[in-house]
């Protein structure tokens, strides 16, 4: 007897973003919810479910690190921790300088 299975697996990967990319809905629901944060690293992930598109860590007013996701529209859609950067494999963004690009530093 023969039995096949084959597997399917999604490939969970992001792309650091500047802070600036983050939709305003997004930058709104973080100041309105964490007034005086400062938005730290801001991602766009290719989630296969199509939930998360956005990743903000920042910090709060308080001095503790937030995580945040949110969907494609940038509408707020769950808490997350660091540990969230490396699920989808996260790449730094290409930092510029003086017209010259500078891979992220391994």
């Amino acid at each position: 007897m023969l039995c096949l299975f084959s597997v399917v697996v999604f490939a969970q990967t992001g792309q650091e973003i500047k802070p600036t990319d983050l939709p305003k809905t997004s930058t709104d629901y973080i100041t309105k919810n964490f007034p005086g944060s400062t938005i730290g690293k801001v991602a766009k992930v290719d989630d296969p479910k199509k939930e998360i598109t956005y990743v903000a860590i920042f910090m709060g007013a308080d001095k503790m690190r937030y995580v945040l996701c949110f969907d494609n529209k940038g509408k707020f859609v769950k808490k997350g921790d660091v540990e969230i950067f490396r699920q989808y494999k996260i790449t730094p963004a290409q930092r510029t300088t003086g017209g010259q690009s500078n891979p992220p530093k391994k």
